[in-house]
């Protein structure tokens, strides 16, 4: 895994490799930037590395839930998740004080904004690769860009597998709503 990738403009793909709904792979065409398992049937609960280390991912809680990013290794929290209500935005707050805003946005082809609090984008999450509507009909996949306001490769690695993990989430979340 190549920790080089995470250049301004860069476009990266999370991929499923298999048919199996616990494996993605984020790429950059031929290098690999970043891999995410979800552990559990839910997929609050899951893991995710790169080349520059290993994250859980977890949600805990019920009512008054809390979303939490830790460090695989020492099992320190690395950031926290502050959803709003309505589960359409939030704030990623990280240990170190840096903090960012998470946004979804549009109808019929949905994309997530991670931004600095002034607005600025770091990563912008399309679901989809937009190559077969089938492919993107049967499998989860979707498109990274990353933008000029971050620069710390660390930072957007871990932003963008909690990016995926915010997606996939919502999506379970319409799922259910749906009765599917």
């Amino acid at each position: 895994m190549n920790a080089d990738v995470w250049q301004p403009g860069a476009t990266l793909q999370w991929r499923q490799p298999g048919r199996a709904k616990e494996g993605y792979v984020l790429t950059t065409g031929t290098e690999e930037a970043a891999r995410f398992t979800v552990t559990s049937w839910h997929v609050a609960n899951a893991r995710g590395e790169s080349a520059l280390g290993s994250w859980i991912f977890s949600k805990e809680g019920f009512w008054d839930s809390r979303y939490f990013i830790r460090e695989e290794a020492t099992h320190v929290d690395v950031a926290e998740f502050f959803p709003k209500w309505h589960w359409s935005s939030g704030r990623i707050q990280f240990t170190n004080g840096k903090e960012f805003a998470w946004k979804i946005s549009g109808v019929f082809s949905r994309y997530h904004t991670i931004a600095t609090l002034t607005g600025a984008n770091v990563l912008v999450l399309r679901e989809g690769l937009g190559e077969s509507f089938w492919r993107d009909l049967f499998r989860q996949q979707g498109r990274i860009e990353v933008g000029e306001a971050e620069k710390d490769p660390k930072t957007l690695s871990i932003l963008a597998m909690f990016a995926w993990h915010l997606a996939l989430m919502t999506h379970q979340r319409r799922a259910s709503a749906a009765g599917g």
